[in-house]
Protein backbone atom coordinates (compact mmCIF):
# COMPACT_ATOMS: atom_id res chain seq x y z
CA UNK A 1 0.00 0.00 0.00
CA UNK A 2 0.96 3.37 -0.64
CA UNK A 3 1.51 5.46 2.73
CA UNK A 4 -0.07 9.07 2.91
CA UNK A 5 2.45 12.37 4.03
CA UNK A 6 1.58 15.08 4.94
CA UNK A 7 -0.36 15.86 7.76
CA UNK A 8 -3.05 13.36 9.17
CA UNK A 9 -6.13 12.80 6.93
CA UNK A 10 -9.66 13.45 8.48
CA UNK A 11 -11.21 10.38 8.69
CA UNK A 12 -14.67 11.88 8.81
CA UNK A 13 -13.58 13.78 4.92
CA UNK A 14 -12.40 10.57 3.88
CA UNK A 15 -15.35 8.51 4.97
CA UNK A 16 -17.77 11.41 3.17
CA UNK A 17 -15.75 11.58 -0.05
CA UNK A 18 -15.80 7.58 -0.32
CA UNK A 19 -18.95 5.88 -2.42
CA UNK A 20 -19.01 3.59 0.98
CA UNK A 21 -20.81 -0.33 -0.63
CA UNK A 22 -21.52 -2.83 1.61
CA UNK A 23 -21.33 -5.71 -0.64
CA UNK A 24 -23.25 -8.25 0.81
CA UNK A 25 -26.33 -8.48 3.36
CA UNK A 26 -29.28 -10.38 4.18
CA UNK A 27 -32.95 -8.57 5.42
CA UNK A 28 -34.27 -8.60 9.33
CA UNK A 29 -35.75 -10.86 10.23
CA UNK A 30 -38.82 -8.59 10.44
CA UNK A 31 -38.69 -8.13 6.62
CA UNK A 32 -41.74 -10.24 5.95
CA UNK A 33 -44.15 -8.03 8.18
CA UNK A 34 -46.15 -5.67 5.99
CA UNK A 35 -45.72 -3.01 8.05
CA UNK A 36 -41.29 -3.13 7.71
CA UNK A 37 -39.96 -0.72 5.47
CA UNK A 38 -36.13 -0.66 7.00
CA UNK A 39 -37.30 3.69 8.03
CA UNK A 40 -37.09 2.75 11.76
CA UNK A 41 -34.11 2.92 13.84
CA UNK A 42 -34.70 -0.53 15.68
CA UNK A 43 -32.68 -3.91 16.63
CA UNK A 44 -31.55 -4.26 13.20
CA UNK A 45 -27.85 -4.32 11.98
CA UNK A 46 -29.47 -2.63 9.01
CA UNK A 47 -32.07 0.01 8.21
CA UNK A 48 -31.80 3.44 6.77
CA UNK A 49 -31.31 5.43 9.56
CA UNK A 50 -28.05 3.40 10.37
CA UNK A 51 -27.10 3.59 6.60
CA UNK A 52 -27.43 7.16 7.19
CA UNK A 53 -25.20 8.00 10.03
CA UNK A 54 -22.31 5.45 8.84
CA UNK A 55 -22.40 7.14 5.51
CA UNK A 56 -23.13 3.96 3.71
CA UNK A 57 -24.24 4.39 0.34
CA UNK A 58 -25.15 1.23 -1.05
CA UNK A 59 -26.12 -2.06 0.31
CA UNK A 60 -26.27 -4.85 -2.17
CA UNK A 61 -29.13 -6.85 -0.68
CA UNK A 62 -29.41 -10.58 -0.51
CA UNK A 63 -32.63 -12.41 -2.03
CA UNK A 64 -31.85 -15.10 0.05
CA UNK A 65 -33.17 -19.01 0.89
CA UNK A 66 -31.47 -21.91 3.15
CA UNK A 67 -30.25 -24.87 0.61
CA UNK A 68 -33.15 -27.68 1.57
CA UNK A 69 -33.58 -30.96 0.45
CA UNK A 70 -33.84 -31.66 -3.43
CA UNK A 71 -37.11 -31.98 -4.00
CA UNK A 72 -39.67 -30.16 -6.11
CA UNK A 73 -41.29 -28.86 -2.76
CA UNK A 74 -38.42 -27.29 -0.93
CA UNK A 75 -37.69 -26.00 -4.63
CA UNK A 76 -40.75 -24.45 -4.38
CA UNK A 77 -40.67 -23.11 -0.62
CA UNK A 78 -37.15 -21.27 -2.02
CA UNK A 79 -39.07 -19.62 -5.00
CA UNK A 80 -41.70 -18.13 -2.31
CA UNK A 81 -38.85 -17.09 0.35
CA UNK A 82 -36.88 -15.08 -2.12
CA UNK A 83 -39.85 -13.53 -3.96
CA UNK A 84 -41.07 -12.20 -0.57
CA UNK A 85 -37.36 -10.68 0.26
CA UNK A 86 -37.47 -9.09 -3.50
CA UNK A 87 -40.72 -7.56 -2.71
CA UNK A 88 -39.21 -6.24 1.52
CA UNK A 89 -36.37 -4.42 -0.71
CA UNK A 90 -39.48 -2.89 -3.31
CA UNK A 91 -41.62 -1.76 -0.24
CA UNK A 92 -38.81 -0.21 1.08
CA UNK A 93 -37.84 1.71 -1.67
CA UNK A 94 -41.38 2.51 -2.18
CA UNK A 95 -41.97 4.16 1.22
CA UNK A 96 -39.23 5.91 0.96
CA UNK A 97 -38.15 7.60 -2.04
CA UNK A 98 -36.81 10.45 -1.32
CA UNK A 99 -33.86 8.74 1.12
CA UNK A 100 -33.18 5.29 -1.45
CA UNK A 101 -33.50 4.08 -4.56
CA UNK A 102 -32.95 0.77 -6.78
CA UNK A 103 -29.54 0.93 -8.51
CA UNK A 104 -29.77 -0.81 -11.77
CA UNK A 105 -26.46 0.71 -13.03
CA UNK A 106 -23.50 1.36 -11.23
CA UNK A 107 -23.92 5.29 -12.79
CA UNK A 108 -27.51 4.99 -11.46
CA UNK A 109 -25.90 4.29 -8.15
CA UNK A 110 -23.40 6.82 -8.06
CA UNK A 111 -25.99 9.62 -8.99
CA UNK A 112 -28.27 8.57 -6.00
CA UNK A 113 -24.68 8.77 -3.94
CA UNK A 114 -24.40 12.67 -5.45
CA UNK A 115 -27.91 13.41 -4.36
CA UNK A 116 -27.29 11.88 -1.01
CA UNK A 117 -29.90 8.92 -1.06
CA UNK A 118 -28.73 5.71 -0.37
CA UNK A 119 -29.25 2.75 -2.77
CA UNK A 120 -30.41 -0.76 -2.89
CA UNK A 121 -28.50 -3.24 -5.20
CA UNK A 122 -30.51 -6.14 -5.55
CA UNK A 123 -28.46 -9.62 -5.61
CA UNK A 124 -29.28 -13.13 -4.86
CA UNK A 125 -27.62 -16.06 -3.11
CA UNK A 126 -28.53 -19.89 -3.75
CA UNK A 127 -29.92 -19.82 -7.23
CA UNK A 128 -32.41 -22.19 -6.02
CA UNK A 129 -34.15 -18.99 -5.65
CA UNK A 130 -34.65 -18.50 -9.31
CA UNK A 131 -36.26 -21.59 -9.95
CA UNK A 132 -34.78 -25.07 -10.73
CA UNK A 133 -33.50 -24.38 -14.34
CA UNK A 134 -33.35 -20.35 -13.43
CA UNK A 135 -36.77 -20.01 -15.86
CA UNK A 136 -37.04 -16.99 -13.43
CA UNK A 137 -33.96 -14.80 -14.43
CA UNK A 138 -35.23 -13.07 -16.94
CA UNK A 139 -38.31 -11.70 -14.48
CA UNK A 140 -35.84 -11.19 -11.56
CA UNK A 141 -33.40 -8.93 -13.85
CA UNK A 142 -36.46 -6.87 -15.00
CA UNK A 143 -36.92 -6.68 -11.14
CA UNK A 144 -33.13 -5.41 -10.70
CA UNK A 145 -30.98 -8.20 -9.60
CA UNK A 146 -27.69 -7.26 -10.94
CA UNK A 147 -25.67 -10.16 -8.88
CA UNK A 148 -25.99 -13.66 -8.53
CA UNK A 149 -24.31 -16.08 -6.24
CA UNK A 150 -25.09 -19.63 -7.32
CA UNK A 151 -25.14 -21.99 -3.72
CA UNK A 152 -25.16 -20.99 -0.32
CA UNK A 153 -24.08 -24.03 2.60
CA UNK A 154 -24.98 -27.05 0.58
CA UNK A 155 -25.03 -28.49 -3.40
CA UNK A 156 -27.84 -27.93 -5.47
CA UNK A 157 -28.73 -27.80 -8.77
CA UNK A 158 -26.27 -26.21 -10.44
CA UNK A 159 -22.96 -26.17 -8.47
CA UNK A 160 -21.03 -27.83 -5.58
CA UNK A 161 -20.72 -25.80 -2.32
CA UNK A 162 -17.70 -25.15 -0.10
CA UNK A 163 -19.94 -27.02 2.73
CA UNK A 164 -21.99 -30.02 1.66
CA UNK A 165 -25.04 -30.10 4.19
CA UNK A 166 -25.31 -33.56 5.48
CA UNK A 167 -28.66 -33.30 6.50
CA UNK A 168 -29.31 -33.15 2.50
CA UNK A 169 -27.65 -35.58 1.53
CA UNK A 170 -25.07 -34.11 0.50
CA UNK A 171 -21.58 -36.43 -0.57
CA UNK A 172 -18.11 -34.35 -0.41
CA UNK A 173 -18.98 -33.34 -4.01
CA UNK A 174 -22.44 -33.56 -6.60
CA UNK A 175 -21.12 -32.61 -9.98
CA UNK A 176 -17.10 -32.37 -9.67
CA UNK A 177 -18.03 -28.52 -10.38
CA UNK A 178 -20.93 -27.06 -11.84
CA UNK A 179 -23.79 -28.82 -13.58
CA UNK A 180 -24.78 -28.06 -17.25
CA UNK A 181 -27.30 -25.92 -15.44
CA UNK A 182 -25.05 -23.67 -13.76
CA UNK A 183 -22.72 -23.62 -17.00
CA UNK A 184 -25.59 -22.61 -19.39
CA UNK A 185 -26.18 -20.05 -16.08
CA UNK A 186 -22.52 -18.33 -16.37
CA UNK A 187 -23.05 -17.95 -20.08
CA UNK A 188 -26.89 -16.23 -19.24
CA UNK A 189 -25.56 -13.72 -16.89
CA UNK A 190 -22.71 -12.23 -19.12
CA UNK A 191 -25.37 -11.95 -21.46
CA UNK A 192 -27.77 -9.79 -18.85
CA UNK A 193 -24.49 -7.80 -17.55
CA UNK A 194 -25.17 -9.66 -14.36
CA UNK A 195 -22.30 -9.68 -11.94
CA UNK A 196 -21.24 -13.36 -11.02
CA UNK A 197 -20.60 -14.24 -7.43
CA UNK A 198 -18.15 -16.73 -6.14
CA UNK A 199 -18.64 -16.73 -2.92
CA UNK A 200 -20.03 -20.14 -1.06
CA UNK A 201 -18.71 -21.99 -4.68
CA UNK A 202 -16.65 -25.62 -4.25
CA UNK A 203 -12.96 -24.72 -5.15
CA UNK A 204 -13.57 -26.79 -8.25
CA UNK A 205 -16.77 -24.99 -9.10
CA UNK A 206 -15.00 -21.66 -8.70
CA UNK A 207 -12.35 -22.51 -11.21
CA UNK A 208 -14.94 -23.71 -13.51
CA UNK A 209 -16.89 -20.69 -13.47
CA UNK A 210 -14.19 -18.10 -14.00
CA UNK A 211 -13.27 -20.34 -16.51
CA UNK A 212 -15.79 -19.81 -18.57
CA UNK A 213 -16.80 -16.41 -17.47
CA UNK A 214 -16.26 -13.68 -20.09
CA UNK A 215 -16.63 -10.88 -17.18
CA UNK A 216 -14.69 -10.40 -13.99
CA UNK A 217 -16.50 -12.03 -10.99
CA UNK A 218 -16.62 -10.99 -7.52
CA UNK A 219 -16.58 -13.04 -3.70
CA UNK A 220 -19.01 -10.83 -2.54
CA UNK A 221 -18.66 -12.32 1.02
CA UNK A 222 -15.44 -13.93 1.57
CA UNK A 223 -11.89 -13.91 3.93
CA UNK A 224 -8.35 -15.96 3.34
CA UNK A 225 -7.25 -19.31 4.21
CA UNK A 226 -4.36 -18.55 5.03
CA UNK A 227 -5.12 -16.57 7.75
CA UNK A 228 -8.36 -18.68 9.03
CA UNK A 229 -8.29 -22.36 7.56
CA UNK A 230 -12.17 -22.44 7.06
CA UNK A 231 -14.20 -24.09 3.86
CA UNK A 232 -15.73 -20.44 3.17
CA UNK A 233 -12.56 -19.03 3.28
CA UNK A 234 -10.20 -18.65 0.06
CA UNK A 235 -7.07 -20.24 -0.96
CA UNK A 236 -4.15 -17.88 -2.12
CA UNK A 237 -4.25 -19.49 -5.57
CA UNK A 238 -7.98 -18.89 -5.71
CA UNK A 239 -7.82 -15.20 -4.53
CA UNK A 240 -5.26 -14.97 -7.64
CA UNK A 241 -7.74 -16.45 -9.94
CA UNK A 242 -10.44 -13.95 -8.95
CA UNK A 243 -8.06 -11.24 -9.12
CA UNK A 244 -7.09 -12.12 -12.41
CA UNK A 245 -10.59 -13.24 -13.90
CA UNK A 246 -11.98 -11.52 -17.15
CA UNK A 247 -8.59 -11.31 -18.92
CA UNK A 248 -5.76 -8.14 -18.94
CA UNK A 249 -7.16 -5.41 -18.08
CA UNK A 250 -10.11 -6.23 -16.13
CA UNK A 251 -9.97 -8.22 -12.70
CA UNK A 252 -12.42 -8.99 -10.09
CA UNK A 253 -13.18 -7.94 -6.53
CA UNK A 254 -12.67 -9.88 -3.10
CA UNK A 255 -15.08 -8.43 -0.72
CA UNK A 256 -13.65 -9.45 2.78
CA UNK A 257 -16.54 -10.05 5.25
CA UNK A 258 -17.05 -8.46 8.39
CA UNK A 259 -17.74 -12.16 9.71
CA UNK A 260 -16.51 -13.07 13.45
CA UNK A 261 -15.85 -16.80 12.56
CA UNK A 262 -13.82 -16.29 8.73
CA UNK A 263 -11.82 -13.56 10.26
CA UNK A 264 -10.49 -15.21 13.79
CA UNK A 265 -9.22 -18.54 14.33
CA UNK A 266 -11.22 -20.08 17.59
CA UNK A 267 -8.33 -21.08 20.70
CA UNK A 268 -7.66 -24.63 20.39
CA UNK A 269 -9.88 -25.25 23.20
CA UNK A 270 -12.98 -24.86 21.01
CA UNK A 271 -12.05 -27.96 18.82
CA UNK A 272 -12.06 -30.33 21.92
CA UNK A 273 -14.88 -28.55 23.43
CA UNK A 274 -16.51 -29.59 20.02
CA UNK A 275 -15.12 -32.78 20.40
CA UNK A 276 -17.02 -33.49 23.77
CA UNK A 277 -20.29 -32.25 22.39
CA UNK A 278 -19.87 -34.63 19.46
CA UNK A 279 -19.33 -37.66 21.54
CA UNK A 280 -22.37 -36.32 24.42
CA UNK A 281 -24.41 -36.76 21.71
CA UNK A 282 -22.97 -39.81 20.03
CA UNK A 283 -22.76 -37.93 16.48
CA UNK A 284 -19.19 -38.02 15.42
CA UNK A 285 -19.87 -36.48 11.52
CA UNK A 286 -22.16 -34.36 10.50
CA UNK A 287 -24.12 -37.24 8.68
CA UNK A 288 -24.59 -38.78 12.42
CA UNK A 289 -25.57 -35.67 13.36
CA UNK A 290 -28.34 -35.62 10.94
CA UNK A 291 -29.86 -38.89 12.02
CA UNK A 292 -30.87 -37.60 15.26
CA UNK A 293 -34.15 -37.46 16.45
CA UNK A 294 -35.10 -33.58 16.04
CA UNK A 295 -35.79 -33.28 19.74
CA UNK A 296 -31.94 -34.22 20.51
CA UNK A 297 -30.43 -32.17 17.22
CA UNK A 298 -32.62 -29.17 18.45
CA UNK A 299 -30.85 -29.62 22.11
CA UNK A 300 -27.20 -30.24 20.30
CA UNK A 301 -27.45 -27.38 17.85
CA UNK A 302 -28.62 -24.91 21.36
CA UNK A 303 -25.28 -26.40 22.91
CA UNK A 304 -22.90 -25.97 20.01
CA UNK A 305 -24.36 -22.44 18.96
CA UNK A 306 -23.86 -21.07 22.76
CA UNK A 307 -20.15 -22.28 22.45
CA UNK A 308 -19.54 -20.03 19.08
CA UNK A 309 -21.52 -17.40 21.00
CA UNK A 310 -18.94 -17.80 23.79
CA UNK A 311 -15.69 -17.48 21.18
CA UNK A 312 -13.65 -14.07 21.30
CA UNK A 313 -15.64 -11.58 18.71
CA UNK A 314 -13.34 -10.30 16.01
CA UNK A 315 -12.51 -6.66 15.55
CA UNK A 316 -11.76 -4.24 13.05
CA UNK A 317 -8.24 -4.41 13.20
CA UNK A 318 -8.61 -8.27 12.53
CA UNK A 319 -10.64 -7.44 9.19
CA UNK A 320 -8.18 -5.01 8.35
CA UNK A 321 -5.87 -7.53 8.66
CA UNK A 322 -6.89 -9.50 5.65
CA UNK A 323 -7.47 -6.59 3.71
CA UNK A 324 -3.93 -6.55 4.33
CA UNK A 325 -3.37 -9.75 3.08
CA UNK A 326 -4.93 -9.13 0.13
CA UNK A 327 -3.66 -6.26 -0.93
CA UNK A 328 -0.52 -7.75 -0.68
CA UNK A 329 -1.39 -10.13 -2.72
CA UNK A 330 -3.48 -9.21 -5.37
CA UNK A 331 -3.24 -5.55 -4.97
CA UNK A 332 -5.69 -3.02 -3.31
CA UNK A 333 -7.47 -2.33 -6.78
CA UNK A 334 -9.15 -5.97 -5.47
CA UNK A 335 -10.41 -5.30 -2.62
CA UNK A 336 -14.22 -4.54 -1.18
CA UNK A 337 -15.58 -4.67 1.99
CA UNK A 338 -19.28 -6.89 2.98
CA UNK A 339 -20.74 -7.21 5.92
CA UNK A 340 -23.20 -10.29 6.04
CA UNK A 341 -25.27 -8.12 8.62
CA UNK A 342 -28.59 -10.33 9.33
CA UNK A 343 -27.18 -13.27 8.65
CA UNK A 344 -24.37 -13.49 11.46
CA UNK A 345 -22.57 -10.70 10.67
CA UNK A 346 -20.76 -7.93 12.28
CA UNK A 347 -17.92 -7.61 14.49
CA UNK A 348 -16.63 -5.68 17.21
CA UNK A 349 -16.74 -2.28 16.62
CA UNK A 350 -18.46 -2.78 12.98
CA UNK A 351 -21.91 -4.49 14.16
CA UNK A 352 -24.10 -2.29 12.54
CA UNK A 353 -24.13 0.12 9.76
CA UNK A 354 -23.53 3.14 11.70
CA UNK A 355 -20.42 1.95 12.63
CA UNK A 356 -19.32 1.89 9.24
CA UNK A 357 -16.28 5.20 9.75
CA UNK A 358 -14.46 2.81 12.07
CA UNK A 359 -13.15 0.53 9.03
CA UNK A 360 -12.37 4.09 7.47
CA UNK A 361 -10.23 5.02 10.72
CA UNK A 362 -8.50 1.95 10.91
CA UNK A 363 -7.68 1.81 7.30
CA UNK A 364 -6.31 5.41 7.53
CA UNK A 365 -3.92 4.26 10.48
CA UNK A 366 -2.75 1.29 8.58
CA UNK A 367 -1.60 3.91 6.20
CA UNK A 368 -3.66 4.04 3.31
CA UNK A 369 -4.37 6.81 1.44
CA UNK A 370 -8.00 8.47 1.10
CA UNK A 371 -8.28 7.02 -2.60
CA UNK A 372 -7.13 3.76 -1.58
CA UNK A 373 -9.83 4.00 0.95
CA UNK A 374 -12.45 5.30 -1.78
CA UNK A 375 -11.19 2.06 -4.05
CA UNK A 376 -11.98 -0.86 -0.93
CA UNK A 377 -15.23 1.13 0.15
CA UNK A 378 -16.57 0.90 -3.15
CA UNK A 379 -14.85 2.33 -6.02
CA UNK A 380 -13.01 -1.23 -6.74
CA UNK A 381 -16.68 -2.88 -7.23
CA UNK A 382 -18.47 -0.19 -9.13
CA UNK A 383 -15.40 -0.82 -11.67
CA UNK A 384 -16.03 -4.10 -11.71
CA UNK A 385 -20.18 -3.48 -12.47
CA UNK A 386 -18.78 -1.08 -15.04
CA UNK A 387 -16.93 -3.41 -16.88
CA UNK A 388 -19.64 -6.42 -16.47
CA UNK A 389 -22.15 -4.02 -18.25
CA UNK A 390 -19.77 -2.78 -21.01
CA UNK A 391 -19.07 -6.13 -22.07
CA UNK A 392 -22.98 -6.62 -22.08
CA UNK A 393 -23.21 -3.25 -24.57
CA UNK A 394 -20.19 -4.54 -26.66
CA UNK A 395 -21.71 -8.22 -27.23
CA UNK A 396 -25.37 -6.49 -28.32
CA UNK A 397 -23.38 -4.08 -30.66
CA UNK A 398 -21.61 -6.73 -32.09
CA UNK A 399 -24.67 -8.72 -32.56
CA UNK A 400 -26.07 -6.15 -34.46
CA UNK A 401 -23.68 -5.27 -37.30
Amino acid sequence: MAVASGPPADPDIVHRTAVVIDGHLDLPTDHADPAWDGSVDGRAQIDLPKMERGGVDAAVFAVFAWQQSDTPDEDARAVATGRAKLEAVERMIARNPARIGLARSASELEGHSRSERRSAVLSVLNATVLGRDAEQLDAYYARGIRQVGFVHAGHNAFADSSRPMAKNGDGATRWGGLSPRGRRLVGQLNDLGVIIDVSQLSSAALRETIGLSRSPVVASHSAVRKLVDSPRNLTDDELRLIAQSGGPGAGGVINIVAFSAYLRAPPPSHAADLQRLREKYRAPDDAALASLPEATRNAYNAEYFALLRALPRATVADLVDQIDYVVRLVGVEHVGLATDFEHAGGISGFSNAAEAPNVTRELLARGYTATQIGQIWGGNWLRLWRDVESRRQAQQAAQNE
